[in-house]
Order: structure tokens, then sequence, then C-alpha cells
């Protein structure tokens, strides 16, 4: 990367450093869909004081579920770059909203009302469920690196697995298939949500190994594009599951049907001497 583009990097990461902490001061809506991937390639002190601001935005009571949200993810995509003690402080920021303390500001009381059905105008912003759930999800991922906080992610998992939402347990099953560690409940209630039922699959693949052939057959008959297509992933990660991408080339689905069989071809192609 070039000298030049580091430092546009480390414009953009001091941006966001000098944004207002709480909402009331700020008033505006922020967007930081791509300032986590620039805060990996900053130097260590810049990128501690990048995390700790994300760790505030995110915890702002009085600011907008999608503003938090947009914290939350730029802390998710960080994550893996974080050292032990930043990944720590960040964890501890972003745990009570994963543990479900998300009570709604007013920003989110005037959205959640424009969404009654006589409203002219409604305001279609994310929902506590989707925002505890992503605050789950960069736990789990900053906990890669937060290491002592295990028995807190474990905590947090449980909690996650007993809500009533599928949207946050399907975030915990997640954090669960990449924590080989975390105690797995005997049991995981059956849903007919997509996305749940994708991270079950990823979690059994992740403890227990690929399926055969006939136990994925409900897997492949799947109405669900998005289970089908999480088959698919785990499948084309090993030469040693070209009977499941084989049966996939078959897929009702022409891009999954397509992508299965140019998996196939790769691993089929003798590897390069070079």
């Amino acid at each position: 990367m070039t000298q030049r583009s580091v430092q546009t990097c480390e414009d953009v990461v001091r941006d966001v450093l000098e944004l207002e902490t709480h909402a009331e001061a700020r008033l505006d809506w922020i967007s930081l869909s791509s300032e986590g991937i620039f805060g990996r390639v900053v130097n260590h002190a810049l990128r501690r004081q990048f995390a700790a601001k994300l760790g505030c935005l995110a915890s702002d009571v009085t600011d907008s579920r999608a503003n938090r949200m947009q914290a939350l993810g730029a802390l998710f995509t960080l994550a893996s770059a974080l050292d032990a003690s930043v990944a720590v402080d960040a964890f501890d920021a972003v745990a009570p909203i994963a543990a479900g303390d998300a009570p709604a500001s007013t920003w989110d009381e005037d959205a959640d009302a424009s969404r009654h059905p006589l409203q002219m105008m409604r305001r279609f912003e994310p929902q506590r469920d989707q925002m505890v759930a992503l605050a789950v999800r960069t736990t789990g991922e900053l906990a890669h690196a937060a290491a002592d906080r295990a028995e807190e992610l474990q905590d947090i998992v449980d909690a996650a697995l007993h809500t009533s939402s599928s949207v946050v347990q399907a975030a915990a099953v997640e954090v669960l298939a990449s924590h080989h560690a975390l105690r797995t409940p005997n049991h995981l209630a059956r849903s007919d949500e997509p996305r749940l039922l994708a991270a079950q699959l990823r979690l059994q693949i992740a403890r227990k190994g690929m399926p055969s052939i006939a136990e994925l057959e409900e897997v492949f008959v799947s109405p669900h594009f998005t289970v089908r297509t999480t088959l698919l992933q785990a499948a084309s990660a090993s030469s040693a599951h070209r009977d499941v991408l084989g049966r996939l080339t078959q897929d009702r689905d022409a891009y999954l049907r397509a992508v299965a069989r140019r998996r196939l071809e790769e691993l089929e192609l003798p590897v390069s001497s070079q």
C-alpha cells in the first residue's frame, strides 16, 4: 500500500475521532461502512483511539439504533486487527448491548411510532433485535483477541439462545460456530427462520464435520437460498467435499449451480509448481 493511501486511511479515521460522541450534540446520521477496514491499516496508537471512539458511539443510548449499528459494524470489521488490551476494552463497551441492554432512544421511539399503519410517512430503521444481534456477533469477533473474556462471552451466548428472537439466536449460534471452546446446548430449538437454520448448519459442520449426503438431503431440498448457500460455502473449503458440490450442481437456483460447478472445476485443476 502506498504512503498516499495510508495517509488517506489515517485521515478517514481522524474524521471519525472528531465526531461528537453524544447524539444531542451531533444531530446527524453517521456512516461508518468502510471505516472499520481503514482502521485496520493505521498505526497502533490511532487504532486504539479509533476502537475506543467506536465503543463510545455504539454505547450512546441517546443515539439512534442506525448510528449505533454503524459503530458496531465498524468494530466487527476492526476486531481482528486489535491487540488483546484494546479488544478487551471494546468488548466491555459492547457487552451490555449484546446482553440485551438496548433501550430505545428518542430517535428510535419516533421511528417506531412512524410505523403505525395510519402514518403517511414511515421510517424503516433497524429494530432492537437487529442491534442486539450485531452486538452479539461483534463480541464474538472481539473475543478472538480478548481471550480472557471467554466466560463473559459464554454468558452472552447462553442468554441470546434463550431469547424469543430468531435473529438474536442466529447470532449466538454463529458465535458458537467460530468459538469451539464455548459450550453448546444439547438441543437447539428447531426453526423455520432461514438465518437461524443456516447458522445451525454452520455450527454442525464446524463442530462435527460435514454430514453425509443422505443426512444433507433436507438441506438440498430446503426452500431457503441462504441455507443452501451456507452449505455451498462450507463444501467449497475442501476437496474432500466434492460429492456435496456435485449434488449442489443440481440445485434449483442457476447461480448456485454455476458456483458449485466452478468450484468443482477449480478443485480438479493441477497444483501449480511455481
